[in-house]
């Protein structure tokens, strides 16, 4: 049984419709999905913002391969040492801190530019 008995039609100028189109492609929604999905969250995402939250998830992917490397590295570092009982290089594990200095750095420019997006809210 359906429920929405209600339409509404709203008339827009050629660049008001351009952006509602390129906002609801760039969303991957149908419009009523879209038009609900805006209505329910109280937020219009602009193409801007969906590009800049996309970048933000390749930053995400790309840190977290990082630190998938760095791990690697400590397991190798750590399998030697058990093996042969040597302990690694100070310069070794002063290399492993750099690159996790340098990611956690990174983690956080991601973290800021979340945060900014979110408050932001589109």
């Amino acid at each position: 049984m359906r429920t929405r008995k209600n339409a509404i039609k709203i008339m827009l100028s050629d660049d008001e419709y351009k952006r509602f189109i390129l906002n609801l492609k760039a969303s991957g929604l149908r419009q009523r999905e879209f038009i609900l999905y805006h209505l329910d969250k109280g937020i219009v995402p602009t193409v801007e913002y969906l590009e800049c939250m996309s970048q933000v998830c390749e930053e995400i992917y790309h840190n977290t391969e990082q630190i998938k490397r760095i791990g690697v590295n400590v397991n190798q570092l750590a399998r030697v040492a058990n093996a042969t009982g040597a302990l690694p290089e100070y310069a070794e594990l002063e290399s492993i801190r750099a690159l996790l200095l340098d990611t956690r750095k990174e983690a956080e420019k991601i973290w800021q530019s979340t945060k900014s997006l979110t408050a932001s809210g589109a």
